[in-house]
């Protein structure tokens, strides 16, 4: 968005503030402060399909976003160190324990030649 804003000319005036208001909404957005709660991923996985495990779903998520290995690797490495320069684990606890399973697995995957 901060892109669209910059580079582009909105000729529209209507545009122009619909798109800067969005902006700005983006950016004064915070994270929860309520603990994370470690069933969520359990939840909105196994509970509903109890023969399809959490690594399945895993590997299968990052299947379906059809990236190179280096691709997926450069997009976690941008994701933690934003949320190492916002607070951390404190935080981003949640996000950072995704990024460590999914770097597990691709490490798996490099391991087993594919």
């Amino acid at each position: 968005m901060a892109g669209l804003l910059r580079g582009a000319k909105l000729a529209d005036p209507r545009a122009r503030r619909a798109a800067t208001k969005a902006h700005a909404s983006l950016r004064a957005w915070t994270p929860s402060k309520r603990p994370p709660r470690p069933d969520t991923l359990r939840i909105m996985t196994t509970a509903r399909a109890p023969e399809i495990s959490d690594a399945d779903v895993l590997r299968e998520t990052l299947d379906a976003l059809e990236m190179p290995p280096h691709g997926l690797r450069r997009w976690f490495a941008d994701d933690r160190a934003f949320c190492e320069g916002h607070g951390g684990r404190r935080v981003y606890g949640e996000l950072l324990a995704l990024l460590d399973e999914c770097e597990t697995e691709l490490a798996k995957r490099e391991g087993e030649g594919g």
